[in-house]
């Protein structure tokens, strides 16, 4: 009888020790997820609190290009290490002292300045402004919309430009950051017959990447600190985007340096360029009824695209540096080139690009030494993109288009 109750008790042995071996393991288990949320809980705790403390050692501050500004540091015992942590470019530092620094706004944009005493940083987050827009600006830009954009809007019959229009941020007018007019850059529209633009002090570029195919005038004379001129034509299907346009007056833009041209229809025969002594690009490209160049007699040109216009002739042998040139689809069937200048380095740099009719004589060459020369019929996409690359990327223009 007593192996029985032995055994029984073996048995209700073996049972309580599973039941006590589930219980710990459910204890355990337990006690591990409340200590990992707890420890979670207080990480996150430990993270909201020093979010609060970094966000009140950072500070806001609101500057205007060229304006002048005294930073003082938390009131402490100990003396305040000055850095730039980013933004250099957009401020000068004109003094530093034990608690403050002064600085001077240079250039729109955001700057980090940090303050260090002893083991505690500020951050102070510095926003500087552009200059508003300069009255006389304002006054130039009012006149040019009303005599452009009102009226042409009149003449055609429609309301797509009114008095009342808040024009001055408009998109296709860049500022810089005193407040002047650095650059247009016009959007399609069907409603200009003529542009006359006022004189900008300091406007930079001038043109449209989509066009407009009513435009019969453009002068731009009045404006001497024109460096880039553009009429292009991004929408390749299109053909005929300057249909009208029959002259061009760029003769008192001495600072020429840029100027593109794509599709004009046959009344555009001739464009003069005798007075835009630093011209150094120029791309004439689906020009049609171009029959009449005349070219600039400094030799500062060093890119040329001539490609599918009405001219007999191109002289280009008293530019001696020229780096890339393409020519082709016109109406004569030679070219003369002078590399009198032309080290073996310059000449291996070159890029030419020809179409297959057209004969390259290439004059007072060192020791005979020639250029490669490419063909159109497998590289007709260069000439596009040389002048669209230089226009966006050098004058940084807006993709307002």
């Amino acid at each position: 009888m007593t192996l029985p109750i032995w055994e029984g008790g073996m048995i209700m042995s073996m049972r309580l020790k599973k039941l006590l071996a589930l219980s710990l393991s459910v204890s355990l288990v337990s006690t591990g997820i409340f200590v990992d949320v707890g420890m979670r809980s207080v990480t996150a705790v430990a993270s909201k609190t020093k979010q609060a403390k970094d966000k009140k050692n950072v500070k806001k501050v609101k500057v205007t290009v060229a304006q002048k500004k005294t930073i003082k540091a938390l009131k402490s015992e100990k003396k305040a290490v000055w850095s730039i942590l980013s933004g250099q470019q957009n401020i000068s530092v004109i003094k530093k002292g034990k608690g403050e620094i002064k600085i001077k706004a240079q250039k729109s944009g955001s700057v980090k300045l940090q303050a260090k005493q002893g083991k505690k940083k500020t951050t102070y987050d510095i926003t500087v402004k552009k200059q508003a827009p300069k009255k006389s600006e304002v006054k130039q830009l009012t006149k040019f919309y009303k005599e452009c954009f009102i009226k042409s809007s009149k003449e055609m019959g429609n309301n797509w430009y009114a008095d009342g229009d808040d024009f001055l941020h408009d998109k296709w007018i860049e500022w810089d950051d005193y407040g002047y007019i650095r650059g247009m850059s016009l959007e399609s529209t069907d409603t200009f017959t003529e542009i006359d633009l006022p004189r900008f002090k300091k406007i930079k570029y001038f043109g449209s990447f989509w066009g407009m195919s009513k435009l019969k005038k453009l002068d731009l004379g009045n404006n001497p600190t024109l460096e880039c001129v553009f009429l292009k034509n991004v929408d390749v299907e299109d053909d005929t985007i300057f249909e009208n346009l029959n002259e061009i007056n760029v003769s008192k833009c001495k600072n020429l340096r840029v100027i593109d041209i794509e599709q004009a229809g046959e009344k555009f025969t001739e464009l003069d360029l005798s007075s835009n002594d630093k011209l150094n690009s120029l791309g004439l490209e689906g020009l049609r009824g171009l029959k009449q160049l005349k070219m600039p007699e400094t030799d500062n040109l060093k890119e040329i695209v001539v490609k599918e216009t009405a001219l007999e002739s191109l002289a280009l042998e008293k530019y001696t540096k020229l780096d890339k040139v393409c020519v082709g689809g016109n109406q004569f069937d030679t070219l003369k080139i002078n590399m009198e200048q032309k080290t073996e380095k310059d000449i291996e740099n070159m890029y030419l690009l020809f179409d297959n009719n057209l004969k390259v004589e290439f004059i007072s060459s060192k020791n005979g030494i020639v250029p490669n020369i490419k063909r159109l019929d497998n590289h007709n996409l260069w000439a596009g993109i040389v002048f669209s690359n230089y226009v966006v990327t050098d004058y940084e223009i807006p993709e307002c288009w």
